[in-house]
């Protein structure tokens, strides 16, 4: 069965496209990001966006959308058995105004996916291979090129991803139809996590956190994960810290959740 922008784009819910934006402020080759001029122009115009007094904020927040990239290729690897071509050459940038907020989208210049092999052995090793390359070849680059133009912490902009890998387990489960689907869903999850920390530049693999749970802020019957690190929200007008936040004490936590609850 083969795949296209649509369909991942409904079904995994990520914002991954074949066609350019008629809206878009901004658009730009993910290669550029790897230059201090462009990826001063992208969290320039998007940290105006988020109205952010530095770029930090701007750094962080994008990194938590080019996770889209990332994920897209978890949800083909373990629902479809099929990998992408996300590579840096591939990948457009693409800024634009939502109904009240700014979002991004990553626009692939064309639609090139491969079958995995069906023997287990062979599967797992080409597994290996495409998540080292999105990982070393398109997530690394990027982000520490935004890490060093914001003055950030890399580390910082990889603890973005965390979070929203374990919420995505649920949509990737949720496609999972049958048993043989849903055991490939979490060994490939295992295997991210199992890869090198060479891959990502650091000396732990990003993934390789022990995720905490909270009561969800709203719901008391829900459990939500508390971020790996924080997004800056804070640092930006009107912003504050986020119920997720790992910077929040217990108290503060519980001082949100009662406000969100009405107490």
């Amino acid at each position: 069965m083969t795949w296209d922008a649509e369909r991942l784009r409904n079904d995994a819910r990520l914002h991954l496209d074949v066609q350019g934006r008629q809206d878009a402020m901004l658009s730009m080759p993910a290669r550029e990001l790897l230059s201090p001029e462009g990826a001063e122009r992208l969290l320039t115009e998007y940290a105006a966006c988020i109205r952010a007094r530095t770029l930090q904020p701007a750094a962080a927040y994008f990194s938590g959308w080019l996770a889209d990239v990332a994920l897209a290729q978890q949800f083909l690897l373990s629902i479809g058995n099929r990998s992408l071509d996300l590579s840096l050459d591939n990948l457009q940038i693409e800024l634009y105004q939502a109904e009240g907020y700014y979002a991004f989208s990553f626009r692939l210049h064309r639609w090139a996916e491969s079958a995995l092999p069906e023997d287990a052995a062979s599967r797992m090793k080409e597994l290996r291979r495409v998540l080292g390359q999105v990982y070393a070849g398109t997530m690394r680059p990027l982000l520490e090129s935004l890490a060093a133009t914001s003055s950030l912490r890399v580390g910082q902009l990889w603890g973005q991803l965390p979070s929203r890998f374990y919420m995505f387990r649920e949509v990737l489960f949720a496609k999972a139809k049958d048993q043989d689907t849903q055991r490939r869903v979490q060994e490939d999850l295992d295997a991210l996590r199992a890869l090198p920390s060479a891959v990502f530049g650091r000396n732990k693999n990003p993934f390789s956190v022990r995720i905490r749970l909270i009561e969800d802020g709203t719901d008391a019957t829900r459990c939500i994960p508390i971020r790996t690190s924080c997004c800056l929200y804070y640092q930006t007008e009107g912003g504050q810290y986020c119920y997720t936040c790992p910077r929040l004490r217990p108290e503060q936590r519980q001082a949100l959740r009662e406000r969100a609850r009405g107490g």
